[in-house]
């Protein structure tokens, strides 16, 4: 075994390929179940990831069926995966952008309420108190 100091990325590399081909027997399917959940996740979101959720897993069944490498395919849908995510996180940005927009706006329009209340009630406070009528006496003299 290597001493810690002597481990490079290569050595990170085989040494975790053969625990993968240890644990799951050398088939590879399990490590193509592990990749396929991400992908399989955004079959719940929009229509653009559901479709290219269904076509990653149509792409992936064909290359398994083609007697292709399972690795390989597992990077393809780990790959996918990982666009499909970072295409989510660019409409949320995108969504959070537009909230923070409306709401500034929405900050705005109470600033100019609150700006007109104060003029309204300044203006109210400037006129000039009714004079109280002089009412009637209620003995019919005048």
């Amino acid at each position: 075994m290597k001493r810690a100091s002597g481990w490079n990325m290569d050595s990170y590399f085989e040494f975790g390929a053969e625990n993968l081909s240890r644990l799951f027997g050398g088939s590879g399917a399990a490590l193509v179940a592990l990749t396929v959940v991400p992908t399989a996740a955004f079959l719940l979101h929009g229509r653009f990831e559901r479709v290219t959720s269904l076509l990653a897993l149509g792409v992936a069944g064909l290359l398994l069926a083609r007697g292709t490498e399972t690795t390989i395919v597992a990077v393809f849908l780990l790959a996918t995966g990982i666009l499909l995510l970072l295409r989510n996180l660019l409409l949320l940005r995108r969504k959070l952008d537009s909230i923070k927009n409306e709401l500034a706006a929405l900050a705005g329009s109470i600033n100019s309420l609150e700006i007109a209340e104060e003029r309204r009630k300044m203006a109210i406070s400037r006129q000039p108190l009714p004079q109280p009528s002089k009412a009637k006496s209620h003995t019919g003299r005048q």
